[in-house]
């Protein structure tokens, strides 16, 4: 039993942005559940004809890159006291990190606009939601499967 406690938070440590083997690997992760979240979010506000963004498909790749990069070195070079504080406010620094993202990144890409403020806060929302549930889902189907080299 304390073996497989040992492993779970191996698997945990890894799978953070600091600590992975392979950094590579992480940012390529983390992009591609932040693509689908906000890909996903953008259309399923557009069915409910709540425009967030006005773009093309192509800047939105580009803001799943910016947000993840963005996210990378926000969360490298604040002092692990300011990462635990953020941990525990249930997502709003990273409520807050998005908005802000979104905003420089609109700031700096001239096709893309944010056309309505309360939908961005939606969708910072619910973006954080899901991705704190994906995350989750992921540690815990790592963390549940039986390493290799034990036997009973």
């Amino acid at each position: 039993m304390k073996l497989q406690l040992k492993n779970t938070k191996k698997i945990f440590l890894t799978l953070t942005f600091y600590f992975h083997k392979n950094i590579w690997i992480h940012l390529v992760l983390l992009f591609l559940i932040n693509g689908f979240i906000l890909v996903g979010l953008t259309g399923l506000f557009q069915t409910v004809n709540q425009q967030v963004f006005s773009s093309e498909i192509v800047l939105f790749i580009g803001l799943a890159i910016f947000l993840t990069l963005s996210e990378h070195l926000i969360k490298t070079f604040v002092s692990s006291q300011v990462y635990q504080l953020m941990m525990r406010s249930f997502g709003m620094g990273t409520v807050i990190i998005f908005i802000l993202t979104t905003m420089v990144y609109e700031s700096l890409v001239t096709d893309f606009t944010i056309t309505s403020v309360e939908g961005l806060i939606g969708i910072a929302f619910i973006f954080t939601f899901l991705r704190f549930y994906m995350r989750q889902f992921i540690v815990f189907r790592m963390s549940s499967k039986k390493p290799r080299g034990i036997k009973k």
